[in-house]
């Protein structure tokens, strides 16, 4: 069937199954609240509103043209072939098992990526690290940046997962404006790798920015 959220917000709290269409409408938002939403490959999301991911599991198998997404609790998984055009990631889990490119522009200001698959700034897109809140990597993602990373606020990167391998690779630029730490922590004993074949900068800070318990190539 069709669902279509035209004005205030549609909060789904409890699960679900869909191989339907949800269209919101600019100024309208569609909240996924809790449970675990499963949107198979039949499914299809659109709109000019808003995506809010606050609790739960929500699966995207289909079709996802939503122009814009927020996470703040709960967990996104996105194993459809699709591309995310504005990404913002407060708290709760982005943990894509393929790839998943973003188009426009992503924050992330606190919470986690994880999953096995690939978070991909593509050239042209930009992924703003900001905020005082530490941004946390587990399982075994890609952070693949083909376009600008940008790296401000207090807020540390640190990964923590045992047996496992994150893997940074930064093939456009990326800007650290701050004074902070990169690290995989201590307690684990995953692999954190950091390549770079485009430009590390380090512009802003007077101070020393650490790139901890990691190989830099």
């Amino acid at each position: 069937g069709t669902t279509e959220v035209q004005t205030g917000t549609l909060a789904l709290n409890n699960g679900g199954s869909s191989t339907g269409t949800f269209a919101v409408s600019g100024g309208a938002a569609l909240t996924f609240g809790g449970g675990a939403h499963d949107l198979a490959g039949a499914s299809t999301v659109s709109g000019a509103g808003a995506v809010n991911v606050t609790a739960g599991t929500v699966n995207i198998g289909g079709a996802y043209t939503a122009s814009g997404t927020v996470v703040n609790g709960g967990r996104l998984n996105v194993s459809s072939a699709v591309s995310i055009g504005a990404l913002t990631l407060t708290s709760g889990t982005v943990g894509p098992p393929g790839p998943l490119p973003v188009t426009g522009t992503m924050d992330w200001t606190g919470g986690l990526l994880a999953g096995s698959g690939s978070l991909v700034i593509d050239p042209g897109a930009e992924l703003r690290l900001s905020g005082d809140t530490g941004k946390t990597v587990a399982e075994s993602p890609t952070l693949d940046n083909r376009g600008t990373l940008t790296w401000t606020g207090q807020g540390d990167v640190v990964y923590q997962q045992d047996a496992q391998t994150f893997d940074l690779l930064n093939s456009g630029t990326f800007e650290i404006r701050n004074d902070r730490l990169m690290y995989r922590h201590a307690v684990f004993n995953g692999t954190f790798t950091f390549t770079n074949t485009g430009t590390v900068r380090k512009l802003v800070g007077a101070g020393t920015s650490s790139l901890d318990q990691l190989t830099f190539t």
